[in-house]
């Protein structure tokens, strides 16, 4: 395939006294007609290039510098006084990187490239272009991940992180590198996210808690998808559109907690009615919601997608039948309730969409007399709202669970009569539901426009 280049290691095995080190770089650059970059590792090697050796390889047409990788600043210095303008100086050594470059180093060969490409490249080129407070302070602040990705013996800890980012396909180390510890592998987990600008969580419940832990104070924001926090003191509650407040914590807050998908579609219709005085607080609720199997995760959409699955699998299954679904006590924290509504689930053989329907007598509410009350008080709480809207008044017919697949936006429907209503929220599970949500979210922790990247009907 050829090369563009050759990195030339000191022999490690049959040790060479300095002339035969000079000899052993010096008639492979002859060889060869590309050029060549000698690598000074002792830890790996046992023995380092002689800066005498150095001196004289560097006058050789072939050999274009050198990647010190030995952590010692005096021999760096060393070389770096011996050597001429064009022979390079690169660091070998991440965290050693600007201190390099500070004494006339031309850039660095790195292993934190790998995960942050674009900032290792911007600390070189700060420095270089004489911005050098810049270039120390983003130093400094990856200097723990720089380290962290030494844990163990490299290349097993940045092979590791690159599967944490999900750069493409798995990446595994050969024989004889095997998988990083647990033990590293979740310290080596928070020590990205401490790094990282913005971290979704997407976590069961205990590794959520454990890892926003681990990070303490990170400097980037932290969306947790998981229920873990969705009630905890100091996070904010992920759903903007339930009042200007909500908004402003979601904008300013570093820790927000994404909605669950049930409890999105139940919140939607009680919260803004409780806020108004119309529902109150202590009235005793029901809700059933709807959703395509995607909403269980893996394990159901195989189990749903199997050959050969059971029967019963093409029927409606209600669960949660104890009243103790994850879900509950975000319903009831979240909308100020006395007590949890009667909550029936129900999962339907479709991949994704969902219906949630909370019914109401209207001799349970307050201030209104009719059904076009309930309507136009609702149409009037989410005027203006992008991600949802209520439907037209006058709906007869259907609803269907699927009616919302593919959308990141939510619709309420107001049906019955002027003695009993339904209301539902129709939405996709993993749009407003999960996904469509967080990226919402993010958008505006992160001071995007809210609708980024997301899909409106």
């Amino acid at each position: 395939m050829g090369a563009d280049a050759l990195l030339l290691i000191s022999p490690y095995y049959n040790k060479a006294n300095a002339e035969g080190m000079y000899r052993h770089f010096a008639e492979t650059a002859d060889a060869v007609d590309i050029p060549c970059i000698l690598y000074n590792v002792p830890g790996r090697t046992g023995c380092s290039i002689p800066v005498s050796v150095v001196e004289r390889l560097a006058r050789h047409p072939n050999i274009a510098g050198i990647k010190e990788a030995s952590g010692d600043m005096s021999y760096a210095m060393k070389i770096a006084r011996c050597v001429g303008p064009d022979f390079a100086l690169y660091s070998g050594n991440d965290d050693i990187t600007v201190p390099i470059l500070s004494i006339g180093g031309s850039g660095v060969i790195s292993v934190y490239a790998n995960v942050m490409p674009a900032m290792c490249r911007q600390i070189v080129a700060d420095w270089l272009d004489g911005n050098h407070a810049r270039a120390l302070e983003n130093h400094l602040r990856y200097l723990q991940l720089m380290n962290d990705l030494f844990l163990e013996v490299n290349p097993i800890p940045v092979k590791e992180a690159l599967n944490l980012i999900g750069y493409g396909r798995p990446v595994r180390c050969a024989c004889p590198w095997c998988e990083l510890s647990e033990k590293n592998h979740e310290r080596l987990r928070a020590a990205m996210a401490r790094q990282a600008d913005a971290t979704i969580l997407c976590l069961p419940d205990a590794a959520s808690r454990e890892l926003v832990a681990a990070l303490g104070e990170s400097e980037g924001v932290i969306l947790d998808a998981s229920t873990a926090h969705r009630t905890a003191p100091g996070w904010a509650y992920g759903f903007a559109e339930l009042s200007k407040l909500h908004r402003a914590q979601i904008c300013e807050s570093m820790r927000v907690s994404n909605p669950g998908c049930h409890a999105t579609g139940f919140i939607s219709i009680v919260y803004p009615l409780v806020g108004m005085g119309i529902l109150p607080a202590d009235t005793p609720l029901s809700c059933f919601s709807l959703t395509g199997y995607s909403g269980g995760g893996k394990k159901m959409i195989a189990q749903y997608e199997a050959e050969g699955r059971e029967d019963l699998l093409s029927s409606p299954a209600i669960y949660g039948i104890t009243q103790s679904h994850k879900h509950l006590p975000e319903m009831q924290v979240r909308c100020g309730l006395s007590c949890p509504p009667v909550f029936s689930p129900i999962v339907d053989d479709y991949y994704k969409g969902m219906a949630t329907t909370v019914p109401l007598h209207l001799s349970q509410l307050r201030g209104v007399s009719s059904l076009h009350d309930v309507w136009k008080a609702l149409s009037d709480y989410y005027a203006g709202q992008k991600l949802v809207r209520v439907a037209p008044e006058g709906a007869d017919g259907k609803l269907y669970g699927a009616g919302k697949a593919g959308d990141d936006d939510l619709t309420l429907t107001v049906a019955g009569n002027d003695g009993q209503l339904t209301v539902t929220a129709l939405f996709d599970n993993l749009g407003k539901g999960a996904s469509g949500a967080a990226v919402q979210n993010m958008n505006l922790m992160l001071g995007f426009e809210e609708t980024e990247g997301l899909s409106l009907s």
